[in-house]
Parts: C-alpha cells; sequence; structure tokens
C-alpha cells in the first residue's frame, strides 16, 4: 500500500511538472524567511545562541555581530542544519542577528538579541566625541578616551552603510591619519583591553573629497580630543623654511609674528578651532614693557563648545625652537600641558 502511494505522488509530481512545462509558467524563487526566536545564554566569555529555523530551505545560516545595534562587523557562516550556536569571545557588548540564505536569496535578519561577556574586569566604555577633519583627500580622525575603563588600543572602522563594517584599522593612539579615495564612509571606533571590547563611538559620515571648516562641539561636559598635526605643521614649514627667521622680528616673544601667522591661517583651512595662546603665565614684565598678546611659538586648539576667545578648554602646542634667539629653528610638535593655556584669535579673525 505503501509503494503504491509513493509510486501515485511521484506521478502526480511528474504529471503536474508536465503541465507547467507544457503552459510555459514559471515556477517562483523563494529565499528562505527570517530565523526567529534568537536567545543568547551567556556564561562569562561563552555564549550559545538557539534559534528557530527558517522555512523554504536555507543553505546556510549567517550569524552577524558588531558593536552597536544593527551594526555588523563580525560575520560567521554556518551550516544550514543547524540552530545553536555556542563560542567564546573577548569580554565587552556584542549586538548579534542570524539571516538564512539559500540560491534564492537572503533572509530579513532574524530579532537581535544583545550578548554583555565579562571576564571579571569590566571592558572600556565606549570612546567619545569622534571628529574627523577633512580636506579633499586627506583626513585627521581623532577622539577623546572613555570615561571608563583603560584601554591598551582602538579599532577604528569604515563601512559604506551605516553600521557595516568593511575594513578596520587598529592604532594605539587616539589618531589617524589617512589619505582616503573619493566616497562616503561611515566609521566609528571602538576601544580594547585586556578586559573586552568597549561598545561602538558615535558613528560619523565623512565624504571626500571634502572641507569640514570646523568640527561638532564635544558632547555635553566632555572635551575633544585633539587631531595629529604635526606632520602637517612640518610640511608647511617645509614650503618656506627660510621665513622661521622671521619668526621674532621685534625682539617680542609673547606676540604674533608672520612665520606662525602662516602657520595659524594654514591650519584655519582645515579647521577653524585652530588659534593662539594668550599665554596667561607671562605678564609684560616677561614682554620687554609690552602687554601680552600670545606666546609667538605656540599654536592652540580649541577642544570646547560654544565660542573659543577666552577659554581655558584647549591643548597647546609649540612649533618653535629657540624663538627669539639666535638660531630660531623649527620645534617639535610638543603639547606643552600641563602649563596653563587660554585660547585666542590675538585678533586677527573671530574666534
Amino acid at each position: 500500500m505503501r509503494h503504491d502511494q509513493s509510486l501515485r505522488a511521484k506521478l502526480i509530481l511528474c504529471f503536474a511538472a508536465t503541465l507547467v512545462a507544457a503552459s510555459g509558467l514559471t515556477v517562483r524563487a523563494v529565499a528562505p524567511t527570517a530565523p526567529s526566536g534568537l536567545t543568547a545564554t551567556v556564561n562569562g566569555l561563552a555564549v550559545t545562541l538557539n534559534w528557530t529555523a527558517s522555512a523554504n530551505l536555507p543553505t546556510q545560516y549567517i550569524l552577524q555581530a558588531g558593536f552597536a545595534p544593527g551594526q555588523t562587523a563580525i560575520t560567521v557562516p554556518l551550516s544550514a542544519a543547524s540552530t545553536i550556536f555556542s563560542a567564546s569571545a573577548s569580554a565587552g557588548t556584542y549586538y548579534v542577528r542570524v539571516i538564512a540564505s539559500n540560491a534564492d536569496g537572503t533572509s530579513a535578519p532574524s530579532n537581535e538579541v544583545t550578548v554583555v561577556l565579562t571576564s571579571g574586569c569590566a571592558a572600556p566604555g565606549a570612546p567619545l566625541n569622534l571628529r574627523a577633519i577633512i580636506r579633499g583627500g586627506e583626513a585627521f580622525i581623532f577622539w577623546q578616551r572613555p570615561a571608563g575603563g583603560t584601554p591598551t588600543g582602538y579599532t577604528l572602522q569604515a563601512g559604506s552603510a551605516p553600521g557595516q563594517t568593511f575594513t578596520a584599522f587598529p592604532t594605539g593612539g587616539q589618531t589617524l591619519n589617512a589619505n582616503v579615495a573619493n566616497g562616503t564612509y561611515f566609521i566609528r571606533v571602538i576601544a580594547n583591553s585586556a578586559c573586552g571590547t568597549s561598545a561602538a563611538s558615535n558613528e560619523l559620515v565623512v565624504s571626500f573629497p571634502g572641507n569640514t571648516v570646523r568640527v561638532a562641539d564635544p558632547d555635553p561636559g566632555t572635551s575633544l580630543g585633539v587631531p595629529d598635526v604635526g606632520a602637517l605643521v612640518n610640511r608647511i614649514h617645509n614650503e618656506n623654511p627660510g621665513s622661521v627667521a622671521n619668526s621674532c622680528p621685534t625682539g617680542r616673544k609673547y606676540e604674533t609674528n608672520p612665520y606662525q601667522d602662516r602657520i595659524v591661517d594654514r591650519l584655519r583651512q582645515y579647521d577653524t578651532r585652530f588659534g593662539y595662546n594668550a599665554k596667561p603665565t607671562r605678564t609684560a614684565a616677561d614682554n620687554n614693557g609690552f602687554p601680552v598678546i600670545a606666546a609667538g611659538d605656540e599654536i592652540s586648539f580649541f577642544t570646547g563648545g560654544g565660542v573659543g576667545q577666552g577659554s581655558s578648554n584647549v591643548q597647546t602646542f609649540d612649533i618653535l625652537f629657540d624663538h627669539c634667539g639666535a638660531n630660531p629653528q623649527q620645534n617639535v610638535f610638543r603639547n606643552i600641558a600641563p602649563e596653563p593655556s587660554i585660547w585666542t584669535s590675538a585678533g586677527r579673525f573671530q574666534g
């Protein structure tokens, strides 16, 4: 009886296929449905994921994980026969979902689960205030360290869509400079440590070629990091190295000079947060009896919000050696902190 039923079913299918072929009808391709019911069970640094299988015969599942909701920084292909996956990873917070695929297409993602892995010490918080100065194809990317944790390094992620990562750049500091191909990119940064990986910073959309003019103010209650423009200052100097001889034309150290003005003016083509240091640690007695206007051998970057003029929320860098001495020279780009600084335009532009 079972043999007869099986034979009858095969004959019916064969007859149906013959009718479809004869009529010229097309059988519609069907992609898998989305996996559902994704759950995560965590034990320290280990996680087990479970989900309900997709319909329409998937040939594989793909696990997607990122460091922010909807972001994909990691993909893991899995067998279509499996609806469970176990793994260990570094401490941190991960946002995980699963998709299914077959020859006819890819499903929508499953529900997303948040997986928090811990190792007994806290992973760093997310880096703060990711910003990018862009001029043409040049990028000066910088951020502020997290409010909590002790990062040992950072990873800048870049993609061509929100939350996507197609390449990543590890770095030990809080800056990254690059010459970038034309296009639009979505970037974010994460902090790394022995205790795990942070969530992602804010995401920036950056386009090349471009000109940012002035990066956005920091989040309330925080300060910006500082871009690494040491090589840029050196490049500007090398365009006319002999002009360093005109860095102290009056013999007074605490006023601006043509050499310094040229450096500052060029930097302000990149970002108008660049300016001078009003040198609050000096008085007229240090300046041949004349009022102190600004340190003639330093540049400053305003790291606060609002108006820079008169603000102490600033980072200042020494750019000259033996200023007003017998042999003035370009100096190594040196942050003068913790010496106090106050941002000033020295009356040359808007603050």
